[in-house]
């Protein structure tokens, strides 16, 4: 198909119900051959220091996408509620 990687994009990266979703993601992605990287949503999340730790933690999995050797990663704003 041509694509590098899905994103998945993250409002909540903490919750348990969100992390124990993004880790079977992540299973699947490497059973499967997929490549992930997150997209934060900056309207939910607000600081860098709410999500760095997830990211941290899934940078070096085989299939977070990586660009140029470096974990790609991206952000959004999905506006007010």
């Amino acid at each position: 198909m041509g694509l590098d990687a899905f994103a998945l994009n993250v409002q909540d990266a903490s919750s348990s119900w969100s992390t124990d979703a993004i880790s079977m993601l992540f299973d699947a992605a490497n059973a499967n051959g997929f490549k992930l990287f997150f997209s934060f949503d900056m309207t939910r999340l607000g600081a860098p220091s709410t999500f760095i730790p997830l990211f941290l933690q899934y940078q070096s999995n085989a299939a977070y996408y990586h660009h140029d050797g470096r974990p790609f990663v991206s952000t959004f704003d999905g506006g007010a509620q």
